[in-house]
């Protein structure tokens, strides 16, 4: 019975751990392998000791512009800090979130948008 308690203890440590790590942001999904091979997008990663940024432009995809825009309005409820622009030429949405880690949302036409996610690698772990 003691190794069954130890075993189950042993094996909820790794996922409470998970719980307990700075939170993942919904648009981080924007920036995997899906959006890389779409050609509606283009997909710039950076990554160095000091830095991580991650961008994704979209043309002509109003269904996609419309689900990182909710995933943006999603990840608002993390931030310290909100900046938004609106023109009739464009909307601006800038986060800044906990750690130093700053996100920009540009929406220009109903199909064609940007975001980036730019931080310490740090922040992300």
């Amino acid at each position: 019975m003691k190794k069954i308690i130890l075993t189950l203890m042993l094996a909820l440590l790794p996922a409470l751990a998970a719980l307990a790590a700075s939170p993942r942001y919904e648009s981080e999904r924007y920036f995997g392998e899906k959006y890389r091979s779409d050609p509606t997008t283009k997909v710039t990663v950076i990554t160095n000791t000091g830095n991580y940024f991650r961008s994704i432009k979209v043309e002509g995809n109003p269904a996609l512009v419309a689900e990182i825009k909710k995933a943006v309005e999603n990840d608002r409820r993390h931030a310290d800090n909100v900046t938004e622009s609106y023109s009739q030429e464009k909307t601006s949405i800038i986060l800044n979130l906990p750690g130093g880690v700053n996100m920009g949302f540009t929406q220009r036409k109903p199909g064609d948008c940007s975001l980036f996610l730019q931080g310490t690698p740090d922040a992300f772990k």
